[in-house]
């Protein structure tokens, strides 16, 4: 934009139209350059960075009385993934882990009848949700700091932002502000970040802190609760 209108005094013929242009252009080239060098360096700095949402691939609760943490992942294999250094009968998984299938070379095989993983095989697992950190770390390559792993960013438990904060407050033992009766999460998070919320955006309450996990037509809609 500020080129288009450094145009305009060459059009008009203004007194020194040319020099006005060269400075704009001027500026606008080093402040793209100067801002595309440096705004990961400085988000890094600033711990504005949120988790890449691309592992696990795919990531379904299971709803099982009892079982309440109980999720489906489901893992692509890259060719550097850590997992391809086990045999698939060998691999070592968390407790209450247990490969469901695996889909190789476009067929859907029993984990008992592949002996080996190979780049591009897609992995199923039922597992706990506390375990999924630990997952990652076996089927996909580290390409962040710790800091950035999921479980530790947004916390061990995943809670529609629909949930009831009071229910919230109650079952975690929660102190909450006195505004807060009949409020969900979503809803608390909105105000809390006066109506502009965004992934990774927290707010502590005693000791644990709340955190947009994910967002849906611009609205919370699942909420990371991160004990301290």
């Amino acid at each position: 934009m500020p080129i288009i209108l450094g145009i305009f005094p060459l059009m008009a013929g203004v007194d020194d139209a040319r020099l006005y242009f060269n400075i704009a252009f001027f500026v606008v080239l080093v402040s793209l350059l100067v801002q595309g060098w440096t705004v990961a360096a400085a988000a890094r700095v600033a711990r504005l960075e949120v988790p890449p949402d691309s592992t696990p691939l795919r990531r379904f609760d299971i709803d099982i009385s009892g079982h309440w943490d109980l999720e489906l992942l489901c893992y692509d294999l890259a060719e550097d993934s850590p997992a391809l250094q086990h045999g698939l009968r060998a691999l070592p998984l968390p407790d209450e882990t247990s490969v469901a299938a695996v889909v190789h070379e476009k067929r859907l095989h029993s984990p008992n009848n592949l002996v080996k993983l190979a780049a591009g095989d897609q992995v199923y697992l039922v597992a706990s949700a506390r375990n999924v950190d630990a997952l990652n770390r076996l089927f996909v390559a580290p390409h962040h700091p710790a800091r950035l792993e999921e479980h530790q960013f947004f916390g061990d438990l995943v809670l529609e932002a629909s949930a009831d904060l009071v229910d919230v407050a109650a079952f975690y033992g929660l102190e909450l502000p006195p505004e807060t009766p009949g409020v969900s999460l979503g809803d608390y998070l909105h105000r809390a970040f006066h109506e502009r919320p965004s992934v990774g955006d927290r707010i502590k309450l005693g000791r644990v802190a709340l955190v947009v996990r994910e967002m849906e037509g611009g609205r919370v809609a699942k909420v990371g609760l991160k004990f301290r």
